[in-house]
C-alpha cells in the first residue's frame, strides 16, 4: 500500500524538524510505502493521485481527510485538526514559517458533503490527552 504522510504544523512551520523521526511516519514505515508531503505548497486534490491512502497527523489530518474523501480512497486522521479551515486565520497570525500555505485554497477543501459520502473510508485516531484537541 503506497501511502502519503501530512505531517502536523510543527513539521510544516519548522524546516529544520525531521519528520522521518517522527514516530507515527516510523510506525507507518515498518508497513507501508510512505512518502511525506513536503508542504511547498498548499495541498490540493491532484496530491491523492497515485496513493491507496492519506494519513496525516493534527494539521496534516486536515489535508488527509478532506483530499482522501474527494479522491474516494482510504483516509486516515490522527488526532486531526477538523476546525482547521475555521482557525487558519488565526494561526497564520500568530505561527511564523506557514506563509507557503494559502488560507482560502486550505478552506476550499473541506466539503462536508464528500465527507459524509465517504466515511466508511476514513479512519480517525484520537488521544484524548493531547493538548491541541479542538
Amino acid at each position: 500500500m503506497k501511502i502519503l504522510y501530512f505531517p502536523g504544523l510543527a513539521h510544516v512551520a519548522e524546516r529544520a524538524v525531521n519528520t522521518k523521526n517522527s514516530q507515527k511516519y516510523i510506525h507507518l514505515s515498518r508497513l507501508y510505502d510512505v512518502e511525506i508531503y513536503p508542504y511547498n505548497r498548499t495541498p490540493d486534490a491532484s496530491d491523492a493521485k497515485g496513493y491507496d491512502a492519506l494519513a496525516g497527523s493534527s494539521f496534516g489530518g486536515y489535508f488527509a481527510l478532506n483530499l482522501a474523501a474527494a479522491a474516494g480512497i482510504r483516509g486516515i486522521g490522527i488526532n486531526p485538526s477538523f476546525f482547521l479551515d475555521q482557525r487558519i486565520h488565526s494561526i497564520m497570525e500568530k505561527e511564523t514559517g506557514i506563509d507557503h500555505i494559502d488560507a482560502e485554497k486550505l478552506i476550499s477543501l473541506k466539503s462536508t458533503e464528500l465527507l459524509t459520502a465517504n466515511s466508511s473510508k476514513l479512519h480517525i485516531f484520537m488521544n484524548m490527552d493531547d493538548d491541541v484537541i479542538e
